[in-house]
Protein backbone atom coordinates (compact mmCIF):
# COMPACT_ATOMS: atom_id res chain seq x y z
CA UNK A 1 0.00 0.00 0.00
CA UNK A 2 1.11 3.46 -1.00
CA UNK A 3 -0.25 5.02 1.68
CA UNK A 4 -3.63 4.74 4.35
CA UNK A 5 -6.30 7.31 4.60
CA UNK A 6 -9.20 7.55 7.17
CA UNK A 7 -12.40 8.61 5.62
CA UNK A 8 -15.61 10.38 6.93
CA UNK A 9 -18.77 12.56 6.91
CA UNK A 10 -22.75 13.00 6.71
CA UNK A 11 -24.54 10.54 4.87
CA UNK A 12 -28.61 10.91 3.60
CA UNK A 13 -30.63 8.84 2.40
CA UNK A 14 -33.84 9.40 1.12
CA UNK A 15 -36.50 6.02 0.46
CA UNK A 16 -39.92 6.11 -0.64
CA UNK A 17 -42.17 3.14 -1.43
CA UNK A 18 -45.59 2.74 -2.43
CA UNK A 19 -47.69 0.17 -1.20
CA UNK A 20 -50.96 -1.09 -0.29
CA UNK A 21 -51.60 -1.23 3.42
CA UNK A 22 -55.12 -2.54 5.03
CA UNK A 23 -56.89 -2.31 1.62
CA UNK A 24 -55.71 1.37 0.94
CA UNK A 25 -53.02 3.01 -1.34
CA UNK A 26 -50.25 4.16 1.36
CA UNK A 27 -46.77 5.96 0.52
CA UNK A 28 -43.94 5.09 3.20
CA UNK A 29 -41.56 7.24 3.10
CA UNK A 30 -38.24 7.46 4.78
CA UNK A 31 -35.36 9.89 5.73
CA UNK A 32 -31.42 8.76 6.91
CA UNK A 33 -28.96 10.57 8.33
CA UNK A 34 -25.70 8.51 8.47
CA UNK A 35 -21.88 8.18 9.52
CA UNK A 36 -19.74 6.66 7.33
CA UNK A 37 -16.63 5.32 8.42
CA UNK A 38 -14.29 3.82 6.00
CA UNK A 39 -10.22 2.78 5.43
CA UNK A 40 -8.98 3.94 2.22
CA UNK A 41 -5.64 2.20 0.77
CA UNK A 42 -3.91 4.24 -2.15
CA UNK A 43 -2.59 1.45 -4.45
CA UNK A 44 -1.46 3.77 -7.36
CA UNK A 45 -0.32 7.54 -7.33
CA UNK A 46 0.53 9.22 -11.16
CA UNK A 47 0.77 12.80 -10.63
CA UNK A 48 -2.80 14.26 -9.98
CA UNK A 49 -4.61 10.85 -10.73
CA UNK A 50 -4.90 8.16 -7.88
CA UNK A 51 -6.44 4.77 -7.55
CA UNK A 52 -7.60 2.99 -4.41
CA UNK A 53 -9.26 0.59 -2.36
CA UNK A 54 -11.65 1.22 0.01
CA UNK A 55 -14.17 -0.38 2.96
CA UNK A 56 -15.71 0.09 5.77
CA UNK A 57 -19.01 0.70 7.57
CA UNK A 58 -22.05 2.95 7.72
CA UNK A 59 -24.26 3.91 10.89
CA UNK A 60 -27.45 5.52 9.53
CA UNK A 61 -30.64 6.78 11.76
CA UNK A 62 -34.22 7.48 10.64
CA UNK A 63 -34.80 11.10 11.49
CA UNK A 64 -38.22 11.48 10.31
CA UNK A 65 -40.67 8.56 8.81
CA UNK A 66 -44.28 8.85 7.69
CA UNK A 67 -47.23 6.92 5.61
CA UNK A 68 -49.32 9.11 3.19
CA UNK A 69 -52.56 7.23 2.86
CA UNK A 70 -55.27 7.66 -0.28
CA UNK A 71 -57.38 9.29 1.69
CA UNK A 72 -55.47 12.16 3.13
CA UNK A 73 -54.57 11.42 6.36
CA UNK A 74 -50.61 10.84 7.69
CA UNK A 75 -49.22 8.17 10.04
CA UNK A 76 -45.86 9.71 11.58
CA UNK A 77 -43.31 6.75 12.12
CA UNK A 78 -40.63 6.79 15.01
CA UNK A 79 -37.88 4.19 13.56
CA UNK A 80 -36.09 3.19 17.01
CA UNK A 81 -33.61 0.65 15.27
CA UNK A 82 -29.95 2.09 13.73
CA UNK A 83 -29.18 0.68 9.95
CA UNK A 84 -25.55 -0.53 9.51
CA UNK A 85 -24.11 -1.87 6.68
CA UNK A 86 -19.96 -2.98 5.36
CA UNK A 87 -19.25 -1.62 2.20
CA UNK A 88 -16.22 -1.61 0.10
CA UNK A 89 -15.23 -0.29 -3.33
CA UNK A 90 -12.26 0.80 -5.83
CA UNK A 91 -11.65 4.63 -6.45
CA UNK A 92 -10.17 6.79 -8.75
CA UNK A 93 -9.92 10.48 -8.40
CA UNK A 94 -8.31 13.29 -9.68
CA UNK A 95 -6.70 16.03 -8.13
CA UNK A 96 -7.66 19.69 -8.80
CA UNK A 97 -5.68 21.76 -6.37
CA UNK A 98 -6.24 23.29 -3.53
CA UNK A 99 -7.12 19.70 -1.36
CA UNK A 100 -10.08 19.68 -3.98
CA UNK A 101 -10.46 16.35 -6.19
CA UNK A 102 -12.89 14.58 -8.46
CA UNK A 103 -13.86 11.07 -8.07
CA UNK A 104 -15.67 8.07 -8.95
CA UNK A 105 -16.64 5.14 -7.03
CA UNK A 106 -17.95 1.79 -7.46
CA UNK A 107 -18.58 -0.28 -5.03
CA UNK A 108 -20.82 -3.27 -3.00
CA UNK A 109 -22.80 -3.16 0.00
CA UNK A 110 -24.65 -5.47 2.50
CA UNK A 111 -26.97 -4.12 5.47
CA UNK A 112 -26.52 -6.30 8.55
CA UNK A 113 -29.86 -7.23 10.68
CA UNK A 114 -32.74 -6.00 8.00
CA UNK A 115 -33.85 -9.40 7.03
CA UNK A 116 -36.98 -9.05 8.78
CA UNK A 117 -37.55 -5.38 9.02
CA UNK A 118 -37.86 -3.76 12.79
CA UNK A 119 -40.96 -2.43 15.26
CA UNK A 120 -42.59 0.98 14.34
CA UNK A 121 -42.52 2.38 18.12
CA UNK A 122 -46.28 2.97 18.87
CA UNK A 123 -47.84 1.35 15.74
CA UNK A 124 -46.88 -2.37 16.68
CA UNK A 125 -46.06 -3.20 13.20
CA UNK A 126 -43.36 -3.90 11.07
CA UNK A 127 -41.47 -1.66 8.70
CA UNK A 128 -39.41 -2.80 6.05
CA UNK A 129 -37.41 -0.92 3.38
CA UNK A 130 -35.50 -1.73 0.06
CA UNK A 131 -32.86 -3.42 1.90
CA UNK A 132 -35.34 -5.93 4.33
CA UNK A 133 -36.06 -7.65 1.16
CA UNK A 134 -32.19 -7.37 -0.66
CA UNK A 135 -29.38 -6.29 1.98
CA UNK A 136 -26.98 -6.97 -0.43
CA UNK A 137 -26.06 -4.32 -3.56
CA UNK A 138 -23.98 -2.13 -5.94
CA UNK A 139 -23.27 1.27 -5.31
CA UNK A 140 -22.00 4.46 -7.54
CA UNK A 141 -20.90 7.32 -5.97
CA UNK A 142 -19.10 10.44 -7.72
CA UNK A 143 -18.52 14.23 -7.26
CA UNK A 144 -16.23 16.20 -5.62
CA UNK A 145 -14.50 15.57 -2.42
CA UNK A 146 -11.89 17.84 -0.45
CA UNK A 147 -9.21 16.85 2.15
CA UNK A 148 -8.13 18.30 4.85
Amino acid sequence: WEELYVESGISYQYMKSRMLRSGRGTVQKLHYLGIPLKLQARLVQGGSFSLYLSGGYLLEKCIYGVLEHDDGSDEKLSVSKLQNSLNASIGMQLGLGGGASLYIEPGVYYYLGMQDGWIAKDKGYVIKNRYSDDPKGFSFQGGLRFAF
